[in-house]
């Protein structure tokens, strides 16, 4: 499962509770998989503490394919996978 950042700081830190802007998040990895057939969105390479810390510190997203059919979905999922939630749309309007 892919959690929002904010989340994986605050379970360390134990002063975040999850949030609606979390989900957010996460849908946006799972509708990035939908559109690039199921792959994984991350490199192989990276696991654990390390992918965790790539994506919290320095923001690292899955990349879209160069062909991506919809500019105004890419748009959407970036929204929706912001590292600062208050930039996140609200899952109605999604």
């Amino acid at each position: 499962s892919f959690f929002d950042p904010e989340f994986i700081l605050g379970i360390k830190r134990k002063e975040f509770k999850p949030n609606e802007k979390c989900d957010v998040f996460s849908l946006s990895i799972i509708f990035w998989q939908i559109f690039h057939e199921a792959k994984w969105p991350f490199p192989f390479f990276l696991e654990g503490k390390e992918l965790m810390q790539k994506i919290t510190k320095n923001n690292l997203r899955p990349e879209f394919k160069e062909d991506f059919f919809n500019k105004e979905l890419q748009n959407l999922i970036e929204r929706m996978w912001q590292n600062n939630p208050e930039k996140r749309p609200n899952i109605r309007d999604i």
